[in-house]
This record gives C-alpha cells, structure tokens and sequence, in this order.
C-alpha cells in the first residue's frame, strides 16, 4: 500500500490511514500546531427523528446534522421518505465517527429504542440545533 506524506502548515498529513478521507488524510500536529488539528476537527452526531403522523423512530449518524434533517424531510433518503415529516428528537455529539456509529447500532437494538422511547415518553429530550 503506498503511503502519501504531505506537509501542511508544519502538520503531516497521511493521506493512506485507514478510516480516513482520502480528500484530507489523517493530521499529525505537534507543537503550535495542535492548535490547527482542534480547528479542523469535525464534530459527529448521532440522531433519533421521530414520524408522528407514522409513530416511527429512526436513528442514524451524521456529520452535518441539519443537512441530514433536510434530506430526510424532502425525501431524499430512500428508507425514510415514506415516513415524512420527521422531527429531530435526540442527538447526541461525539469527536469521532467510529463512535457516533457505535452509539447509533447502539440505539438500533431493541434495548436501544426501549431507552429512546422512555426518553421521548419522559420528556427528557434534546433539540436540534440552530
């Protein structure tokens, strides 16, 4: 496997670090330039959209959370569109993807929507961000 090294404001970026996007890579910051990495770094999400006109719970991870919302409620996405309007219930906001999409099948399993249906029946719920 061929690895890219690139030099960036005196951060590395490999571009061959599995899980990573191939556009931006994987930064190694040292110095000043953790600085850098904090301003470049991207805040994941895992969501809970409730339908109430079809009382359907639908849980999933995303990186823009209020373009996720938009794409579910114009129909974009094949496996809610039959379920529109959807409402943004619960996110919850993690620094990685590989834990946003733990918590998510998480929350895919039984247990996981007994505890998004106590949430959503005890009102202790989140809303989406402006």
């Amino acid at each position: 496997m061929r690895r890219s090294v690139v030099e960036s404001g005196g951060c590395r970026i490999n571009q061959r670090v599995a899980g990573s996007s191939p556009a931006t890579g994987a930064f190694l910051c040292s110095g000043a330039n953790k600085s850098l990495l904090k301003i470049m770094s991207q805040a994941y999400y895992t969501y809970v959209l409730y339908s109430s006109k079809h009382d359907r719970l639908y849980v999933g991870q995303t990186a823009k959370l209020k373009d996720r919302l938009r794409e579910h409620n114009s129909g974009q996405v094949r496996s809610t569109k039959s379920y529109i309007p959807w409402q943004l219930i619960h996110f919850e906001e993690y620094d990685t993807r590989a834990k946003a999409m733990a918590r998510e099948k998480e929350l895919k399993t039984h247990r996981g929507r007994d505890i998004i249906r106590d949430e959503v029946l005890s009102g202790r719920v989140r809303r989406r961000p402006d």
